[in-house]
């Protein structure tokens, strides 16, 4: 079987990786200091495309979350719906109340 990942290659992707640590390691420390439940998701991604043999282009990628952000919003929407005409806006009509 031939070998596509030689030693270089393998040996400048765990020189890339140990870059990407390097350089957000702070980060990843403040991330952990933030995560309400000490787990933060760390992910690494290498993309590795092959040009010629022994030839090829490697790179590598880090993601996680500083801050864990949820929010959420609703909201129903009925297309037959349509605006009432409420003259005066400022007072409340009540259902079987005797309204002015």
């Amino acid at each position: 079987m031939k070998q596509l990942i030689g030693e270089i290659t393998k040996e400048n992707i765990k020189s890339l990786i140990g870059e990407l640590i390097d350089t957000h390691h702070q980060g990843l420390n403040n991330a952990m200091s933030k995560a309400e439940d000490g787990k933060v998701t760390v992910s690494i991604s290498l993309h590795i495309d092959f040009l010629a043999e022994g030839i090829c282009d490697l790179e590598a990628g880090i993601s996680y979350a500083v801050e864990k952000v949820k929010d959420k919003i609703e909201r129903k929407v009925n297309e037959k719906q349509i605006d009432l005409p409420i003259q005066d806006a400022d007072k409340i009509y009540r259902i079987g109340a005797q309204n002015p």
